[in-house]
């Protein structure tokens, strides 16, 4: 969520939406991984 609460102060990203983002973030990293290691 590193990402996420860099940008939470300048462009005004409420805990809401920095919630939803780093669950997003994180579905996505999932899927990412099961994509790379099925592809082995």
């Amino acid at each position: 969520m590193d990402w996420v609460a860099g940008y939470a102060g300048p462009m005004n990203i409420g805990p809401e939406l920095a919630k939803c983002a780093k669950s997003l973030r994180d579905g996505m990293e999932s899927i990412m991984r099961v994509g790379a290691d099925s592809a082995y």
